[in-house]
């Protein structure tokens, strides 16, 4: 009983994964814009494979779509996006089959009003 608990979870990754060959990872995936900025810069890198398909797509869901499509069953690029909100990083097969898809997550950075204290707390 103790094995079938341990051994259950496996297997279903392994059967419920379906195209477990493809793989799509964006590092990173967080940009923190500053307290008043409207939009963040960064570079990504972005690595993906596929045993299943020869050729692989990536789209990055911004105002301008990028679509780049590369003969090669693996990919390893770097992109410097722009990026105003959060978005999707999508790699698909030639035919348009989206096969796995990443979020990048767009962050706010805010400071905090902090109070001076001019005495201490049992003063009156």
């Amino acid at each position: 009983m103790l094995i079938g608990f341990f051994i259950s979870p496996f297997m279903l990754l392994t059967t419920f994964a379906g195209d477990g060959e493809t793989t799509l990872e964006v590092y990173p995936h967080t940009c923190i814009q500053g307290e008043h900025a409207t939009n963040c810069t960064m570079e990504i890198e972005i690595t993906a494979s596929s045993t299943n398909h020869p050729q692989l797509c990536l789209e990055i869901a911004l105002k301008k779509e990028q679509k780049a499509c590369f003969n090669s069953n693996k990919i390893s690029v770097t992109y410097r996006i722009t990026l105003e909100s959060t978005t999707t990083i999508s790699l698909t097969s030639s035919k348009g089959v989206v096969l796995i898809s990443k979020k990048l997550n767009v962050g706010k950075l805010a400071t905090k009003n902090y109070r001076i204290r001019r005495r201490f707390g049992w003063g009156i």
